[in-house]
Order: structure tokens, then sequence, then C-alpha cells
């Protein structure tokens, strides 16, 4: 006689035969020993108690909102990253000279070096864990920020408008 037995009822279930398949790979691809019965009584408690499925609704949408604030950074860091470029890439072309073709050569081997120097440097920054966006302040610059302001503590900008 068994002391811990817990008092069952013996239920028949009827499933679709395409689910009894699926449990059925489910069982020889992960190798898995785990019996209808318990898949049965594991569902049946969880349908039984809506409170777990709401934390594991609360779960995901925790999830989901850390996944929309990564994605907003990433965004941000994209942003950054491309008008950086931009900006490099118009300054560049507008203070660069073309070489004389003898000059060429020379040239392209320096850039190699320099090249080379500045990977080194990028790959110093990443692996500390410093990089541009750690540089960059958190608060984004507005244009009110570049105002110019006179001695008195007025902006030079209102002092030349029509209203003033």
């Amino acid at each position: 006689m068994k002391k811990d037995k817990i008092a069952t009822v013996h239920i028949r279930v009827r499933v679709p035969k395409d689910l009894a398949f699926q449990y059925q790979q489910f069982k020889a691809v992960r190798g898995r020993n785990k019996s209808l019965n318990d898949i049965y009584l594991t569902a049946l408690e969880m349908f039984m108690s809506p409170d777990e499925a709401d934390k594991k609704e609360a779960a995901v949408a925790r999830r989901l909102d850390r996944i929309d604030r990564l994605l907003k950074a990433l965004n941000k860091d994209q942003s950054v990253l491309a008008e950086t470029l931009a900006l490099y890439i118009r300054t560049y072309l507008a203070s660069s000279v073309e070489l004389p073709e003898d000059q060429r050569s020379a040239a392209f081997a320096q850039a190699k070096r320099r090249w080379t120097k500045f990977l080194e440097i990028i790959a110093q920054r990443v692996g500390g864990g410093q990089t541009l966006f750690t540089d960059l302040p958190e608060r984004v610059f507005l244009p009110e920020d570049f105002e110019v302001t006179n001695i008195e503590g007025n902006s030079s900008e209102k002092e030349n408008s029509p209203d003033a």
C-alpha cells in the first residue's frame, strides 16, 4: 500500500490525429519521456489557473517593452552613425585636393598605414567598451542651445529680430 498516492480519476481524452502525430514527432526528435498524461495535467492546470496566464502575459509584455527600448536605442545609434559619416564625407570632399599622378603611389602607401592604425584604434576602443555612443552626451542639442548671449544676458538673435 502506497502512502503518498494521490486520489486520481481516469478520464478519456480524444485528440485530433495531427496533434497525436505532432506529439510522436516531438517525442522522437527531442527524445523526451514526457507522458501524454503529464502534458494533459500541465495544460489543465494552466487552463484552470488564469494567474499563470496573466503572469506569462506580463512577462511577455515586459520583454517586448525591453526589446522596444533596445530597438529605439539602435535606431538612434544608427542615425548618429549615418550623420557622422555624412558629415565626414562632406568635409573630406570639400577639403581634399586631387593628387598629381606621380604622388598617388606614395599617398596610397601612406593611406594604407593610416587605415591600419585607424583599425587598431577602433579595435582598442570597442574592445575596451568605449564607443562613440558612450562619448556622446545623453541630451540631444536643440537649436536654442546655440544662441549667442551678450554680457547683459540678452540673446543676440532677439536683439536683431524685427520685433525688438
